[in-house]
């Protein structure tokens, strides 16, 4: 009997050999494929799904700064529009904060700080508010008034008590006439029409330009009305001037009649061409119109 002889099966036997080697190969695969199938113990699906997004959420921390709420309030009250009037911030309350168009928990934060006992001695301590920007304080810091402390304190022990009907001035009868360029709010709110905000408006909006040369310009400040001219007339006081050869950019570019591109453009033109000498060199440029320019006129100084 040749070695040929051990591999000989009958077709019985083979068929055997075959399906012990068919549930032999199921078992191993089975073997290998269980785990991705039938976790262990008890983690699922959404287990997995939840852990990936775990730790993608902490690989997305650690390429994302912190954002903290007061950061998030901050970012907000610096988006905001301000609308600056005189204040002295040792007295300005939390609405007229609101007013200036700062966030509610600024003033919030101010009135804090008084109740502590803390005084604003000079204006950069007002710079240290906690939540105020450096671009809010330097467009808040021409308005801003602080009284010396032993005055504070004469005119409130020798101010009288404020009367009911004080607080809601008589108006003027017709035809009286109130100097727009000398007016402070107390006069303004005398006019029928015009309340505490927009009294306020219209003085802030008067620091802005430097003062008005016209009448008509209230229009770019409040709801304009034909019947509120009447009201009104101009003084020959001097109008604050712009000086374009000399400011720099934030100072040229916070005139209402002025921008950010309008203040570069100039700044440039200076660098490359020295300094301007009329306003015909600013009509050369594609930042400023022929309207623009008629009412930015009375405000440049060329010197």
């Amino acid at each position: 009997m040749g070695w040929r002889s051990y591999f000989y099966y009958t077709r019985a036997e083979f068929r055997t050999i075959m399906l012990l080697g068919s549930v032999l190969l199921l078992l191993i695969v089975g073997m290998v494929c269980a785990p991705h199938f039938f976790p262990r113990g008890e983690h699922t699906a959404v287990d997995s799904l939840s852990v990936d997004s775990f730790l993608a959420q902490i690989q997305s921390e650690k390429k994302t700064p912190f954002i903290s709420y007061d950061k998030a309030n901050h970012n907000l009250a610096k988006r905001r529009e301000l609308t600056p009037f005189p204040f002295d911030p040792n007295t300005i309350d939390s609405a007229g904060i609101v007013e200036l168009g700062l966030p509610s928990f600024i003033g919030a934060n101010l009135e804090k700080y008084r109740r502590k006992g803390g005084r604003f001695k000079k204006k950069e301590d007002f710079a240290r508010l906690y939540g105020l920007s450096t671009t809010q304080y330097e467009a808040l810091l021409p308005y801003m008034r602080i009284a010396p402390q032993d005055e504070a304190i004469r005119t409130a022990i020798t101010t009288p008590p404020v009367k009911r009907d004080s607080l809601f001035p008589k108006k003027f009868t017709q035809g009286t006439k109130i100097d727009l360029n000398k007016a402070d709010t107390t006069l303004l709110k005398g006019i029928p029409g015009i309340g505490s905000v927009t009294a306020r408006r219209i003085v802030a909006y008067r620091e802005k330009l430097g003062g008005y040369v016209s009448v008509s310009q209230l229009s770019e400040v409040v709801k304009y009305d034909s019947t509120l001219v009447s009201w009104f007339s101009l003084s020959a006081v001097p109008i604050r001037k712009l000086k374009i050869n000399k400011e720099g950019l934030d100072k040229l570019r916070m005139h209402p009649y002025m921008n950010f591109y309008k203040a570069r453009a100039i700044i440039e033109y200076r660098k490359k061409r020295g300094a301007l000498t009329s306003i015909a060199e600013l009509a050369l440029m594609e930042e400023f119109t022929k309207e623009e320019l008629r009412k930015l006129q009375p405000y440049l100084s060329f010197e």
